[in-house]
């Protein structure tokens, strides 16, 4: 009897260790058929926290700071007379493996962005430029342009919106698609960054694969319009800059997205940021930027009735 109980004990013991140990086993990431990490599919992103961080918090915060934080971003937005545009109600802040995040810069400490003296200049016309350069369509950013892809950075942007992304890989590709005309690719093969292209407003990006972490270099920027899409100060970009952005699917749901920032012509130092993706199920929508579109012509006269109201 001492025995049978001895043996049913160690059977339990046995079965629970097996439980615990395949609950904590590892994420082992879904890859596709040469080998690769599989990225694929419709991801988003939907948060209010900022790139920069608000003086006197932390970094991480509980659950309940993160949402009073979330709504007094959301009711300091802009108000918003446009029908057809929406804030879409984010009052949540970021949620990056788990955490609450106050800015999604993490380097420097301070979730500050390091600017040069010699930068605060552009910095404060970068602030201001979008909401007075109305005289012609040159002066407006390239995306009421329809010139770029969208949000699909580098790097990704800090926009109370829920944006999506769609990802399509193959052995040599990767291509991002995200809330805008257009795409971004970025190139798998073997060998060196080719600094001799064309500068465009997204760059030219290469990749290659550390691990199950795609790492992807970009360069070659056209800075004739050097802010990225924020709320708050400009992350200002110009034809020596360089980000390296990390890419790590964590689970089935969640990509974390990793970026630093390197211009040694604007900035003290380089930084880094993070953010993560979730997957979600919904169907990706062509983006027809010139299908109907009224809101150019509609910026430019908004531009020209103020002007006059102003004189």
């Amino acid at each position: 009897m001492k025995f049978q109980n001895v043996c049913l004990a160690l059977f339990l013991l046995l079965g629970v260790s097996g439980v615990f140990a395949q609950e904590t086993a590892p994420y082992q990431v879904t890859r596709t058929p040469y080998g690769q990490p599989d990225f694929q599919g419709n991801w988003y992103t939907e948060f209010a926290t900022l790139l920069e961080r608000p003086e006197g918090v932390d970094l991480v915060v509980p659950e309940e700071q993160a949402n009073a934080m979330g709504a007094a971003i959301f009711n300091s937005l802009p108000d918003n007379h446009d029908p057809d545009f929406d804030w879409s109600g984010v009052k949540n802040l970021a949620l990056v493996k788990g955490e609450y995040r106050t800015s999604l810069l993490v380097d420097p400490p301070d979730g500050k962005l390091p600017y040069l003296e010699s930068a605060m200049e552009a910095v404060a016309y970068n602030m201001s430029r979008y909401q007075t350069e109305f005289d012609h369509p040159e002066q407006r950013p390239p995306a009421e342009r329809c010139m770029t892809a969208g949000f699909s950075g580098p790097p990704f942007q800090s926009i109370p919106l829920l944006f999506p992304y769609q990802i399509i890989q193959n052995e040599e590709h990767l291509i991002l698609s995200a809330g805008g005309p257009g795409f971004r690719m970025i190139h798998l093969q073997a060998g060196s960054h080719q600094a001799e292209l064309n500068q465009t407003y997204e760059g030219f990006s290469t990749g290659y694969w550390d691990g199950d972490t795609l790492v992807v270099r970009t360069s070659n920027f056209r800075e004739d319009h050097p802010n990225r899409n924020t709320i708050g100060r400009p992350l200002l970009i110009s034809n020596d800059t360089v980000i390296t952005e990390r890419f790590t699917r964590v689970s089935e749901q969640e990509l974390h997205y990793y970026f630093t920032v390197l211009d040694d012509s604007l900035y003290t130092q380089r930084f880094s940021g993070e953010l993560s993706l979730y997957a979600h199920d919904w169907p990706a929508y062509e983006y027809g930027c010139h299908e109907g579109n009224y809101s150019l012509p509609g910026i430019l006269r908004g531009g020209q009735l103020q002007a006059a109201a102003d004189d």
